[in-house]
């Protein structure tokens, strides 16, 4: 996500802490092959969707997920607040 690249992956209880599905991540239930075939055949053909979603995956990934954030976490972890 943080290099702004569409990520599709399998499974739904852990994926939407990371990401929106169809705004910046796609997720499919598990053994799903054709919702797997889907997205992926919707994120090749659609440029502009490609560019969308992974744009909002690499925002999303820096705001939330970045070495800086997570250093603040730990630090507030460890004050406990």
């Amino acid at each position: 996500m943080a290099m702004g690249k569409v990520v599709i992956v399998t499974g739904t209880d852990g994926p939407s802490d990371y990401f929106e599905h169809g705004i910046s991540g796609f997720y499919v239930d598990y053994g799903d092959a054709a919702a797997l075939r889907h997205y992926i055949d919707l994120v090749m053909k659609d440029q502009e969707l490609r560019r969308r979603v992974a744009e909002a995956a690499r925002e999303r990934a820096w705001k939330e997920f970045s070495p800086e954030v997570f250093r603040l976490r730990v630090l507030s972890l460890l004050k406990g607040e």
